[in-house]
């Protein structure tokens, strides 16, 4: 069963990141370098997550 709350976790945050990458990728378009730094940061940290859920 924690394989499955795991999978279904992972796929969650692959839906949010997939997100944050669209978000960074108009606040990049609109010069917004500050708040694109903000959300690739983001993407980054959960990008980890996913890996972390991956592996287990």
């Amino acid at each position: 069963m924690n394989i499955y709350n795991s999978s279904e976790q992972a796929k969650k945050l692959k839906v949010r990141h997939s997100k944050l990458l669209e978000q960074a990728f108009k606040a990049k378009k609109a010069g917004k370098e500050q708040l694109y730094m903000r959300i690739m940061a983001e993407a980054e940290e959960l990008f980890v997550d996913i890996k972390r859920l991956k592996s287990d």
